[in-house]
């Protein structure tokens, strides 16, 4: 109504916040270390006068989730493959490799990085390469960019930080989702500042490195290049192991061994505390009495198959938060769905929930 363009970033918020404004809605205050960094990535390369990382102005079609190589080979469940956008290409550039889509901080795509599935063929990993679009010449650098930084929940008080991408997706599947990778075994230094202003003021880096030289080499020179600037633990993998070597009970010991917090997503007495905090605020809960000391997920679910539809519904948002990445019998949570089931009181605790998620 105003004539603005929706496809601009700038106006799109100034609408929202003048929205917001309009109907008394509060609005958190804009992150400015996400904020100054995502300027800062954009700007520096402009005056060579060519665009760096520039958002695409196209997707990857037909791609297939279903291959044998991320379900069999690397063991993705279809929830994971789905997150991460992958698929296997048989055509063009990417034909035989497994697309992997790649996002700047804002959350826009800025290419796609291809996986061959067989290991012999090299090189294993290709990269956006340079292309010309309106006489404008874009390139792509890894060395401005952090995989699944995008979806890190901000401020993170851990952040787990890999090398490849197969690990991101299987601590993803794991219960681990504040996982970035570095795509490759070095850190540039506009990736360790995202790693900074990803994580808040006393919180912690999880360095997880591959086990073999390369792999331990870079551990030690990253973990000299942070210094004193910021809380860095690096576990030390042996032989040729890997994040995706161990199973989600392996990762659970390796991780909250080292660090002072507990990061996952099922376990700590925190997390408890939160999710008892939610469960009781929901007036259809208010008579189960759940406390951290009794609280079980999968008994909670087992009781929700004889719940009503809206006590469904909360309760498939309850687990949601829980866990994002594990398979509830009880179904994913459907914010439209639940929308028409659940009246006013219960669709307030959801909606504030939205306004500042947390996951446990």
């Amino acid at each position: 109504m105003e004539g603005r363009d929706p496809e601009n970033g700038a106006e799109l918020r100034r609408t929202a916040l003048e929205l917001a404004k309009e109907f008394k809605i509060e609005t958190p205050a804009p992150n400015r270390r996400r904020d100054h960094q995502e300027q800062k990535i954009i700007r520096a390369p402009e005056s060579s006068g060519v665009l760096l990382n520039a958002p695409l102005n196209f997707e990857l079609k037909g791609l297939d989730s279903e291959h044998e190589y991320l379900k069999k080979t690397r063991k993705l469940d279809t929830d994971t493959i789905r997150a991460f956008g992958l698929g296997f290409c048989c055509r063009g550039r990417f034909a035989g490799r497994i697309a992997i889509p790649l996002h700047n901080l804002k959350s826009e795509l800025v290419g796609y990085a291809g996986r061959h599935i067989d290991d012999a063929i090299e090189p294993k990993y290709l990269l956006p390469s340079s292309r010309v679009h309106k006489g404008v010449t874009h390139e792509f650098r890894k060395s401005f960019l952090l995989y699944n930084a995008h979806r890190i929940q901000l401020p993170a008080t851990s952040l787990i930080v890999v090398e490849g991408f197969s690990s991101v997706w299987w601590l993803h599947q794991n219960g681990f989702p504040n996982s970035v990778a570095l795509m490759g075994s070095s850190m540039s230094v506009e990736q360790k500042g995202i790693i900074s202003s990803l994580v808040k003021p006393g919180g912690n880096v999880i360095l997880l490195m591959d086990g073999d030289r390369a792999g331990q080499k870079a551990r030690e020179i990253i973990l000299k290049d942070f210094g004193d600037s910021i809380n860095v633990v690096a576990p030390k993998l042996t032989d040729d192991a890997q994040p995706t070597s161990f199973s989600q009970a392996e990762l659970r010991s390796l991780l909250t061994q080292s660090a002072p917090e507990k990061i996952g997503t099922q376990h700590g007495s925190r997390p408890r505390d939160q999710i008892c905090k939610l469960i009781n605020a929901f007036p259809c809960f208010a008579s189960f009495r759940i406390t951290p000391a009794n609280w079980s997920p999968e008994e909670f679910e087992r009781q929700s198959l004889k719940f009503s539809s809206g006590e469904i519904a909360v309760a498939q948002f309850i687990l949601g938060v829980w866990n994002p990445t594990a398979k509830w019998q009880c179904g994913r949570f459907d914010l439209i769905e639940a929308a028409g089931r659940l009246d006013e009181p219960h669709r307030k605790i959801i909606i504030s929930w939205f306004a500042d998620p947390w996951w446990p």
